[in-house]
């Protein structure tokens, strides 16, 4: 129960976050990041982005294995002026399911800057009027598809939006999150995205996405033969933002071989201590090779907890979710160090 995956934007182009399975347009005409509305709280030392989304086409849709079947999904949403518009299906929330059933949750814009809830693909309920003009809103979507009674509850700044709705459906057990904008100019700016894997979890709270850079390489907790890039550090060349032309790599995988790189004090490096850590990893393998990898977030001596396995010949994206420190089950603390640790699993 807690926080099973959220996405900060950083300076990645449409490209790169494609390449990651966080498929999105390539073309700056769709899509793209930018720095000038950011969702951002005091302290924060981050270089924070936010995604510039245009209507009329997907925008951006989530890994499948950010997907889960029941719990929440919260958004930040800013509006760069006050247009507001019904057209080419302007959806702020989607969750589509693609197993058991092809429906959809999702939340729909109105001309009036009000929002709708559809569940199971059937109109439910209209909310009242929102002022999205260059204001962040906080949107959050309690949703239920793992039975046969769907049910949507929207939520917006902490604060019941739309009374929860249900619908008849078939369970569902595969499916994607997607976000797309108001039409015509990319008028939306989407600040962060918070996926949550319990109904009972309090995702109507406002919570803040944000990045945390490695700052040394642990060696103790690393094994085989890597070599950066450039330079002789690991942690330099694997920090933000995502970038395939800075690496490291080892070039006789062995099962076991990892690399672990470490960031001292949380609060030190992101002005707040955080509710939870994903540990997110972009990689890539050479022609005929079947690795399997997974990354683990590590506290303490360090202690790891361990995401899913991937075939690297199939995925570029592997992550890892911690909601406490794993040496002692413990809320990570303002003191805490954070180890990432990217793992051959398989070779």
């Amino acid at each position: 129960m807690g926080v099973h995956w959220s996405w900060g934007f950083g300076n990645e182009n449409g490209t790169v976050l494609t390449a990651m399975g966080i498929t999105t347009q390539t073309s700056t005409q769709y899509t793209g990041v930018t720095q000038d509305y950011t969702f951002t709280y005091p302290g924060d030392t981050s270089n924070r982005y936010s995604l510039k989304v245009r209507g009329a086409h997907p925008n951006i849709k989530m890994p499948p294995v950010a997907f889960v079947n029941k719990g929440w999904v919260a958004i930040a949403i800013l509006v760069t002026d006050t247009y507001c518009s019904d057209s080419y299906g302007p959806y702020p929330i989607q969750v589509t399911a693609t197993a058991g059933s092809t429906n959809s949750t999702y939340l729909s814009f109105n001309n009036d800057c009000s929002l709708d809830l559809v569940v199971g693909n059937v109109f439910k309920a209209t909310g009242v009027p929102v002022n999205w003009n260059k204001t962040w809103n906080y949107v959050a979507l309690k949703y239920d598809m793992s039975t046969t009674t769907w049910s949507g509850t929207v939520y917006i700044n902490g604060a019941e939006y739309i009374s929860a709705q249900t619908e008849t459906d078939t369970v569902a057990t595969a499916g994607y999150f997607a976000s797309t904008g108001i039409p015509h100019s990319m008028r939306n700016r989407l600040g962060q995205i918070i996926v949550w894997d319990d109904l009972a979890d309090p995702g109507e709270e406002i919570r803040y996405v944000t990045r945390l850079t490695g700052s040394s390489d642990d060696s103790t907790f690393t094994s085989g033969s890597w070599s950066p890039s450039t330079g002789t550090d690991d942690y330099a060349v694997v920090g933000s933002p995502f970038d395939s032309s800075t690496y490291t790599e080892v070039i006789t995988p062995s099962n076991g071989d990892c690399v672990t790189i470490r960031s001292l004090s949380i609060s030190g490096s992101l002005g707040i201590t955080p509710n939870a850590i994903n540990g997110i990893t972009l990689h890539g393998n050479s022609a005929g090779l079947a690795q399997e990898a997974r990354v683990r977030i590590g506290s303490g001596t360090p202690t790891f907890t361990a995401g899913s396995t991937e075939t690297i010949a199939s995925s570029t994206y592997t992550f890892a979710t911690a909601t406490t420190q794993p040496e002692n089950g413990a809320a990570w603390a303002a003191s805490s160090s954070v180890d990432l640790q990217y793992e051959v699993v398989t070779s």
